[in-house]
């Protein structure tokens, strides 16, 4: 469901924001879906049950584990980086959301092809607030759904 839902996250962004296009140009689409697919995972786990027990909260993140080994190479350690990013920027005071927003686009700014464009976005932190909003408002409810 991760992996679908980033997909829609750039046209959702481009209903209020339409120059996301420039600021994630084709060139960057698919590292933007494998960002935001990291991000919902994290939310998910961060936000994971804390009445879970020792052995069901290990089952749960070794499945994790596993399915981003199998997805990607590099997804692990990029979901670690993401929960670094994630715990050192709350405790600094910005939202749950802003720091999922602000991993996003500080990730996609590093990238090789980002351009001009793409920096000006973090700079301004214009797009990290609604994206932030868009990934954490959808996944950090997963776990009170039925």
């Amino acid at each position: 469901m991760a992996r679908t839902y980033s997909l829609s996250t750039l046209t959702s962004l481009s209903e209020n924001y339409p120059d996301v296009w420039e600021a994630v140009p084709g060139e960057l689409d698919t590292y933007w879906a494998f960002l935001n697919t990291v991000a919902c995972i994290g939310v998910v786990s961060v936000c994971e049950p804390r009445d879970l027990d020792k052995q069901e909260r290990e089952a749960l993140f070794s499945r994790i584990e596993a399915d981003l080994e199998a997805w990607s190479p590099v997804a692990l350690k990029t979901l670690e980086n993401f929960f670094d990013h994630h715990a050192k920027f709350t405790k600094r005071g910005l939202t749950p959301s802003d720091a999922v927003g602000h991993w996003v686009w500080i990730n996609l700014a590093q990238h090789p092809k980002a351009t001009t464009e793409t920096r000006r976005a973090v700079e301004s932190l214009r797009l990290v607030r609604p994206t932030g909003a868009l990934i954490y408002g959808t996944f950090s409810e997963w776990w009170s759904e039925e």
